[in-house]
């Protein structure tokens, strides 16, 4: 997309790449047939940088002066998944890396490198070379996948890259300690996947270093210790699908800039959350505990506790899980949120009805944009027993501006939610419903709704076929 924008400022061509191999192209200068293959040598690359690489080594045909531009190009994505259907899919590909980054000028600076060898079968001994030549070209932004190999070990030199602003670390069980990334002073944003952080020195290491960090995301890894403390510049910080070995405490403190949190998977056994007062979005999609026999006793008294220390942010997501212990905890209601505008809940079932979410909705009074939704995995047809059962409404829903519905149609449940919001909410503005239903159900669905009394005047109803934002 970026392309469309450049293109129409560089000189206008006509018989791109006619000259092919003929010296240079005589028309370039007085004809002015092929201004742009007469460009500096780095606005070429700069253009190439737009294209995937595959199709940027492709313009080498077109003539002399493009023959190896594309190997100076500042962005650079090596795919192996690429070379799969082709025979000798890892000579090609070893031999494809090794001309490009041979041809490329240590001069040359690297903007962004993509190196993913997923779907690579066993070790490939070169890449630390690879790696190797992109610390010489001061790469900034750096993504690495590596297959399960129990011998490729990540280079030393990786992490004493200065340079680096982004790295991007996918490994597959990596079972070797990691090196210390002391000398990532410029880094601000870190995304690790699937290795061991046993002991937290990896983790106190790199808060300490990286003072300039801005982005951490962990995500499926072996984790016993996680501390967070003293990032003074930490913007955003996701926990996606630990494996915590526990007993587990998260701790996180002394970042007053974290704004975003995503906490996703196994919830851990304690959190020691100090001073997040700012934070603008958290999204609890936790599900089973860390302690395998843990009683919903305990995973109540801790997601409580939980929602009482980052539960204040002005978005709030929740899991079908969260929701479904929550609302049954006796001492939520202690716990008033009157900072989040936005929540968004994702329950489990259409059973999940007006009595289950009644108790959550009181603790967030202030809510102007609520999203409710159905995982779509689990949709069950369910029977309902009580629902009619009457809800203290007293002040609740009040700030309530819009709603949306997701997949709610299926059952009596999504009609009683629909009634329950506009009967309670009385600045309610909008109401949009994404249907799961089709033909007549629907429409039965939609009459039915019609029907219903609204508190607010104002609000009109719309029924959205495809599941886009408010």
């Amino acid at each position: 997309m970026r392309t469309k924008h450049l293109v129409p400022r560089l000189p206008t061509f006509s018989n791109f790449g006619d000259d092919n191999d003929h010296g240079g192209g005589g028309g370039g200068g007085a004809g002015g047939d092929d201004l742009i293959s007469f460009l500096p040598d780095s606005i070429r690359a700069l253009i190439l940088s737009f294209l995937p690489t595959k199709e940027a080594v492709s313009t080498s045909l077109l003539s002399r002066q493009w023959r190896y531009t594309f190997a100076s190009s500042p962005c650079l994505d090596f795919d192996f998944s690429l070379f799969l259907p082709l025979r000798g899919a890892k000579s090609s590909f070893i031999s494809f890396v090794d001309s490009t980054l041979s041809l490329s000028s240590s001069d040359a600076p690297l903007r962004r490198l993509r190196l993913s060898l997923a779907g690579y079968s066993g070790s490939e001994p070169r890449v630390p070379t690879w790696l190797a030549a992109a610390v010489a070209r001061r790469v900034e932004h750096l993504e690495l996948v590596l297959p399960k190999a129990r011998s490729m070990r990540l280079p030393d030199s990786l992490f004493s890259c200065d340079s680096l602003s982004s790295l991007t670390l996918q490994l597959c069980d990596y079972p070797f300690p990691l090196p210390s990334p002391s000398s990532l002073t410029n880094l601000t944003r870190f995304h690790l996947a699937s290795a061991s952080l046993l002991k937290g020195t990896f983790l106190r290491e790199l808060i300490s270093c990286c003072r300039n960090l801005e982005e951490l995301l962990v995500e499926e890894c072996r984790v016993d210790v996680f501390d967070v403390v003293g990032a003074p510049r930490l913007k955003r910080l996701g926990l996606e699908n630990c494996d915590w070995m526990h007993p587990i405490r998260i701790r996180v403190s002394d970042s007053p800039r974290l704004r975003t949190l995503s906490y996703s998977g196994r919830v851990a056994d304690e959190h020691d959350f100090e001073d997040l007062v700012d934070l603008d979005e958290v999204v609890l999609d936790l599900g089973k505990p860390s302690k395998l026999r843990e009683s919903d006793e305990e995973c109540r008294d801790c997601l409580v506790k939980l929602l009482g220390l980052v539960g204040n942010s002005r978005c709030l997501l929740l899991s079908p899980w969260c929701i479904q212990h929550l609302c049954r905890a006796e001492d939520l209601l202690e716990i008033r949120q009157d900072n989040v505008k936005r929540l968004e809940l994702v329950m489990a079932s259409p059973r999940e009805g007006v009595r289950e979410i009644a108790p959550l909705l009181m603790s967030f009074p202030s809510v102007e944009d609520l999203t409710i939704s159905i995982a779509f995995s689990r949709l069950v047809q369910w029977r309902l027993a009580g629902e009619q059962q009457e809800v203290e409404t007293k002040g609740l829903l009040r700030h309530l501006k819009r709603v949306r519905m997701e997949y709610i149609d299926r059952s009596k449940s999504g009609l009683e939610l629909v009634k329950f919001m506009l009967k309670n909410a009385r600045s309610l503005k909008k109401m949009t419903i994404v249907p799961l239903l089709d033909g007549l159900e629907h429409g039965k669905f939609r009459r039915k709704v019609s029907k219903f009394r609204r508190a607010s005047r104002d609000v009109t109803i719309e029924y959205c076929m495809t599941n886009s934002d408010i």
